[in-house]
């Protein structure tokens, strides 16, 4: 089962040029959101989740990772 990287948004995020404030007010949320993804606290609704998607230009895999994997943090 996939779930939803932190690590790997934070990583696509800053690669693309976006700080967490400016990618915040691109997908119409607040950058505590934000933070709240990249830390592993929460994940995005699908809704965000696609917002992200399309605003840095990634693709779902590249945002998902396998539920048994030991990197996600």
């Amino acid at each position: 089962m996939k779930v939803f990287n932190n690590i790997a948004l934070r990583e696509i995020r800053k690669a693309k040029g976006f700080t967490q404030k400016r990618l915040a007010e691109a997908i119409g949320t607040v950058e505590c959101h934000v933070q709240h993804w990249e830390y592993g606290l929460k994940a995005p609704s699908a809704d965000y989740l696609l917002r992200i998607m399309l605003e840095l230009g990634c693709a779902p895999e590249e945002l998902s990772i396998d539920k048994g994997d030991n990197t996600l943090k």
